[in-house]
């Protein structure tokens, strides 16, 4: 099983991050970020959300944009729902990439500096940009693995998700934000 994860924040693009890059990688098993001994293969890829159970209603902005969008919080997979440590492969780390986890990484999305501490491998495949919001790396990962017409086909409702983040994350696009 590869479990994509997102911060113990759990702010609104960690976990949209996680759903809709979890929701890729499900329908494209070739995404460069998978592995190259993974690729084309089957395997279970889910999102995590780095939250227990009793904790994700308390983060409101995660909660109303989940719920506009059609997605049943009680089909969240939560930390407290599955053991990180014994029960899954590989991990895909987004919105962070230290993790105690950092043996198990395969591939991280973050948008923030590079830290020297996080001891992730040598051949794990990271895109780490000072951009202004995470989901703006994955809705890029998504656009640069599939055809126009299958983003526009199949991907609709997943953009629209991950326009939120984008869109609280950049001040509304405001350049004195500067992100």
């Amino acid at each position: 099983m590869l479990v994509v994860l997102g911060n113990e924040a759990v702010d609104l693009d960690s976990a949209v991050s996680s759903i809709t890059l979890a929701y890729h990688l499900n329908k494209e098993k070739n995404s460069k970020i998978i592995p190259v001994a993974k690729r084309g293969n089957e395997f279970l890829v889910v999102p995590v959300i780095n939250a227990t159970q009793q904790d994700v209603p308390l983060k409101t902005e995660v909660t109303y944009w989940l719920k506009k969008h059609q997605i049943d919080l009680q089909n969240l997979i939560c930390r407290d729902e599955i053991n990180l440590k014994d029960e899954v492969d590989s991990f895909v780390l987004v919105d962070h990439h230290v993790s105690e986890f950092h043996e198990q990484v395969v591939s991280v999305l973050d948008h923030r500096p590079f830290d020297d501490n996080s001891n992730l491998k040598t051949d794990c495949f990271t895109d780490i940009q000072e951009v202004g919001s995470c989901a703006t790396l994955v809705a890029n990962t998504i656009q640069n693995d599939v055809t126009e017409e299958t983003l526009n086909c199949d991907y609709d409702n997943v953009l629209k998700l991950c326009y939120g983040p984008i869109v609280l994350d950049t001040i509304n696009f405001s350049e004195a934000a500067d992100k």
